[in-house]
Formats: structure tokens, C-alpha cells, sequence
């Protein structure tokens, strides 16, 4: 018979015997060879993992993150987590905090220092139990502690490859064509919008929308007023999931300056009242104005501070003016007014810094219709 097959004989009939004499005793001292551990150390009851802001990270028991990790960690096993945080901390349940050291390579953490996460690749903790408090100075083998692998995705570069979207964006001012892949909108308004309404719905009503840095929720009909400044105004529009995902949407909004013109070419600002006027005759109390060459003044005219508007036969206007497709007040006095102002039949408006009248929009708080009314 060959010598190899008499071999592979003998050696079968060896293991068989080895099984047969004590099956318990020799299939566990395989497995201590496939997978070592400690019989003396805890095992843990649950692993917490938070970011710095102090919210929870999900553990899974896949890398494609479907399956939530509900019940104790098994030793030896990997778990997964996915977050866009640049720092996370680690909690346990079931052992002694001095037993246990989370490594980063070589580097040992305690738990709840604060662990630096690689951004945009998978950081790869490895959670130790021992079976005593944890010794620097001591070399410690496999069998001398339980282990519990984490990694962990950082996803604060890739967060367009993420589920995370809004399902809409609706501004009171301006439009765009909203698409929840798309994350920069340029948008243009007037010049005389002093502040827009952005409303940004999830896609999923588990997540949390900030808007300008402030968190929005369904009780807010997911908007925020946003003031904007002349010219160029950024506002940050972000969506976050369970698992501090996050995609950031932004919107390029420009307010252009307010256009000033000139009538009959005699040096007078008109049109709409952003500009100091120089060389008119100052206004006090008379109805109408003239300008250094006796003209009489249209239009808009600031007398220290205060504005007025002129009608075309240089009478001052009071009540409401329209200039510009934009509503204006002026009182008795024809001075123009800001701020709240209450009319006659009762309704309140708002009167932003240009005098204009606000609409479609909210205000301290107030939601003001198309008509500029207060919706009370």
C-alpha cells in the first residue's frame, strides 16, 4: 500500500479516536485555537457609542447597515457604525470600566475619552475586557481578554452617496428647481426683500432639518425666516438621519443694491428711498418742495433722516403709495413709516427698513398673506 495513504489513515483514526475518547474537552481546544478569549473576563451587556454632541450612533451587525444590533455583543464578533462626526466616545454595560481599554491601532483609550475618527475612510476600534483593572505595563496574550470589534465609516466626505435628502425646498422669494441631489442653488430676489421664508421637508420624518443653523421640526412646518443683507447672503440648509448622516444643501441668495434715478436731469434722487438727497430746499411743514433751481420736487425726497414722496404736482402724499409694484405708508405728515403699522380697517402690516410692505411672509413670529395682512 503507499506510504501517503497508510499516513492519511493513521492520522484520521488518530482524530477519530481523539473525539471518540473526549469529544467536549478536544472540539473546544480547536475552537480555543481558531478564536481565543477569556474565560475569567466579563463579557459586555451593551456598547454605546455617541459623537461629541452627545447623540447616540446606531451599531449594526452588517456593513450594509440593515440589521440593528438588538441584542447583547457577541465576543469575537464585528459590529459596524457609520457617522459623519470627526470625534465619537464609547460607553459599556456589564464589566468594570477600569477592565476595559478600547484600541485604535496601538493606542489604548478609556472609556469615554474621545476618539478621532478618519474622515472619509473606516476607523477599526477593537473593545477589550480583561479580566483585572488594565495595566500599561503588563504584556497580555488573547486568553487574557474578551474582544469586540467596531468599525466605524466616516462619512463626513461622501455624504452625497448617502440616503439623507430633502424632499423639497420652497422659498416665499425667488424659485428654484429642486432636485434632491442637487446641493447649491443660486437665487436671486429684489432689492427691496429684506428677509425670505425657507421651508425644507425630509424625506423622511425621522430626520432632523436645520435651517441656518437653527433645527426646524414639523411644528414649524419645517421654516425659518431668514433675514438677508445687500447682496450676497448664504444660508446652509441641513438634514441629518438617525445615524448623524448629514447633507448640507446651500442657497446662494442675492439681494442686489436699490437703483436710484434721476427726473429732468436737475440733480433730484427719486425712485425708491435708499439714498440721501442734497441741494433741496428742506421741507418742514410746507406741502410741497423745490429743488436749488426753484423745480418742484417728484418723487422720493429725504429731509434730514425722514422721507417723504412727492406727487407729480409736488404735493406731498399721506396713506398708502404704490411705487414700484412695492407698498409704501406715509402718515399725516407724509413721513414715511417702518415697522408695525395698523390701518384704518383694523388689519396690521409690516413696514420693512425701506418702507416697503412686506407679504408673504413671516415677521417676529406673525405670518403676513399676499395682501401683506396679518393672518391672525
Amino acid at each position: 500500500m503507499n506510504k501517503n495513504i497508510k499516513r492519511i489513515i493513521a492520522c484520521t483514526l488518530t482524530i477519530g479516536t481523539l473525539l471518540a475518547a473526549g469529544p467536549t474537552k478536544y472540539v473546544s481546544f480547536f475552537t480555543t485555537a481558531a478564536h481565543a478569549s477569556s474565560s475569567d473576563a466579563d463579557e459586555l451587556t451593551d456598547i454605546q457609542l455617541e459623537n461629541s454632541s452627545g447623540n447616540s450612533i446606531k451599531l449594526y451587525t452588517d456593513s450594509s447597515y440593515d440589521d440593528k444590533l438588538d441584542d447583547d455583543p457577541e465576543v469575537g464578533e464585528t459590529y459596524y457604525a457609520k457617522t459623519s462626526a470627526s470625534k465619537i466616545k464609547l460607553d459599556i454595560d456589564g464589566a468594570d470600566e477600569d477592565n476595559v481599554r478600547i484600541f485604535k491601532n496601538d493606542t489604548a483609550y478609556e472609556v469615554g475619552d474621545n476618539i478621532s475618527i478618519s474622515s472619509g475612510s473606516t476607523t477599526t476600534l477593537r473593545v477589550r475586557v480583561y479580566e483585572d483593572a488594565y495595566d500599561d505595563d503588563e504584556d497580555y496574550s488573547s486568553s487574557d481578554y474578551n474582544q469586540y470589534t467596531i468599525k466605524i465609516k466616516n462619512t463626513n466626505s461622501d455624504s452625497e452617496d448617502d440616503d439623507v435628502n430633502l424632499s423639497n425646498i420652497v422659498l416665499s422669494k425667488g424659485s428654484i428647481s429642486f432636485d434632491k441631489d442637487t446641493t447649491s442653488y443660486n437665487v436671486d430676489v429684489d432689492s427691496d426683500v429684506s428677509s425670505i421664508d425657507v421651508q425644507a421637508n425630509p424625506e423622511d420624518d425621522d430626520y432632523t432639518v436645520k435651517i441656518d443653523g437653527t433645527e426646524v421640526s414639523e411644528d414649524d412646518d419645517y421654516a425659518k425666516t431668514v433675514s438677508l443683507s445687500t447682496g450676497s447672503n448664504t444660508v446652509l440648509v441641513k438634514v441629518l438621519d438617525d445615524d448623524d448622516n448629514i447633507k448640507t444643501y446651500t442657497l446662494n441668495i442675492n439681494r442686489p443694491e436699490k437703483k436710484v434715478t434721476q427726473q429732468n436731469n436737475n440733480g433730484v434722487d427719486v425712485g425708491i428711498p435708499n439714498k440721501m438727497n442734497n441741494g433741496i430746499t428742506p421741507i418742514n411743514n410746507a406741502n410741497n418742495a423745490f429743488n436749488g433751481v426753484n423745480n418742484l420736487v417728484k418723487g422720493w425726497k429725504n429731509d434730514n433722516g425722514i422721507w417723504y414722496y412727492f406727487e407729480d404736482n409736488g404735493n406731498k402724499t399721506t396713506g398708502w403709495k404704490q411705487v414700484d409694484d412695492a407698498w409704501y405708508y406715509l402718515d399725516t405728515d407724509g413721513k414715511m413709516k417702518t415697522g408695525w403699522v395698523k390701518d384704518t380697517n383694523g388689519k396690521w402690516y409690516y413696514l420693512q427698513a425701506s418702507g416697503a410692505m412686506a407679504k408673504s411672509t413671516i415677521i417676529d413670529g406673525y405670518r403676513l398673506g399676499a395682501d401683506g395682512a396679518w393672518i391672525n
